[in-house]
């Protein structure tokens, strides 16, 4: 049986952290994009948009602004050691389209670049299934914080291509702790006006951990087998309505069923009662008058046949 692991076992205080009330965002702001600045008052519409253009330029920039209190050192979390993203992968791999991130490459700090981008910088050979297999191939190779696009593959009509945040459906991380660590982040770029609260909360609506991930997954998969067993409870019968109306309309005839009623004519010439054609089976429609006296010209031809 694998232990669920525990935060202090994979994660240590990170060495180079900064604390946010010792950083004066503005003077970091100006001394990294200076051609935004006027009069020490930044361009917002103009910064977010330089930001966004220079990826490299913007990680250097958030890693001294925004680093992560802990980073995960020494032993990593994998599939080997972690229960719930085994069962994850077993149960529902085949379903989850998703990217990894590494620690070595920004880990969740990488994770801060795409609520205040809007964007998940992966293009479409980026993306797997969430199975074991070659590192090109296997997203959980490249763990353990990973970018799921859909939990229904099947379904999928186009490749994910830099797909914005709303776009994706989780932020995949190990625990608890980490959706702590990268909430209180975002509410600093938030507090710092480098997104709005609405990009806030869509950030850290997307995050979840491994263990919610499989609760979450396990639920969808009963819920999926109950639906397709075939219902074996006794049938009841529906209960009718008696009240008066309808019990006098339950109520059999004594004498026989109950005929539809039939309009007559009367023939002159013959001084005889004709029944009227009914409408016809398959419009549903009554006869036109010209259909009307050809099926009753047909009605005397039949009565004078049998007379004879």
């Amino acid at each position: 049986m694998i232990s669920r692991p525990s935060f202090k076992d994979f994660y240590l205080p990170n060495i180079n952290w900064l604390d946010d009330c010792e950083i004066d965002t503005h003077k970091m702001l100006r001394s990294f994009y200076p051609e935004y600045h006027t009069s020490d008052l930044p361009n917002l519409v103009k910064l977010k948009e330089g930001i966004i253009a220079n990826d490299i330029k913007a990680k250097e920039f958030f890693k001294c602004l925004y680093k992560s209190s802990h980073v995960q050192r020494g032993n990593t979390i994998s599939i080997a050691n972690n229960c719930f993203l085994e069962t994850i992968s077993k149960q529902s791999g085949h379903q989850i389209y998703a990217h990894g991130v590494e620690e070595a490459k920004g880990g969740m700090n990488n994770l801060l670049m795409m609520s205040i981008a809007n964007c998940v910088r992966v293009p479409s050979s980026y993306w797997g299934h969430f199975k074991e297999g070659m590192p090109n191939m296997s997203p959980l190779c490249h763990g353990p914080y990973y970018i799921i696009y859909t939990i229904h593959a099947r379904q999928m009509k186009t490749q994910p291509h830099y797909p914005t945040l709303r776009q994706i459906s989780y932020i995949l991380v190990p625990l608890s702790e980490n959706i702590t660590i990268l909430k209180e982040k975002s509410a600093a770029l938030w507090k710092d006006n480098m997104i709005d609260e609405m990009q806030h909360q869509l950030f850290c609506s997307k995050l979840i951990d491994y263990e919610g991930l499989s609760l979450k997954l396990s639920c969808k998969n009963n819920v999926s087998l109950s639906s397709t067993e075939p219902d074996k409870s006794p049938k009841k019968k529906p209960l009718v309505e008696r009240n008066n109306v309808m019990e006098s309309s339950l109520k059999k005839p004594k004498h026989g069923t109950v005929k539809p009623r039939k309009l007559f004519f009367y023939d002159e010439n013959e001084n005889t009662m004709f029944a009227m054609p009914e409408a016809s089976p398959k419009r549903n429609q009554p006869l036109s008058p010209v259909q009307l006296f050809k099926e009753s010209e047909e009605i005397k031809e039949e009565k004078v046949l049998l007379r004879k």
